[in-house]
């Protein structure tokens, strides 16, 4: 799991079977790009928290045991681009 608080990136890695792939809690100004996440246990790659103006883009997630992307609707400016995935809560943040 990758995990990150503020103004960071999180680029390029495989993740596979974690319990959460990427994990952004009250997080602000990380990008999160071009990941594979593969099987997590929860969330492929999970908001929450108040996380606000954090950017996620062209990334893979697959196979999450409840949702491919999260997002608790809490904090704002978050963008969503050009994530390939199955699921998502809210729905709408994957691009088919």
């Amino acid at each position: 799991m990758y995990s990150a608080s503020s103004s960071g990136e999180i680029r390029d890695n495989h993740i596979r079977a974690a319990g959460v792939g990427v994990w952004l809690d009250g997080s602000s100004h990380t990008a999160v790009a071009r990941n594979r996440v593969r099987n997590s246990a929860t969330w492929g790659i999970a908001l929450q928290n108040g996380s606000s103006g954090n950017s996620v883009s062209r990334n893979v997630i697959t196979g999450s045991g409840e949702y491919d992307l999260l997002w608790d609707e809490t904090g704002d400016g978050n963008l969503w681009i050009k994530n390939r995935c199955d699921t998502s809560n809210p729905v709408g943040l994957c691009e088919p």
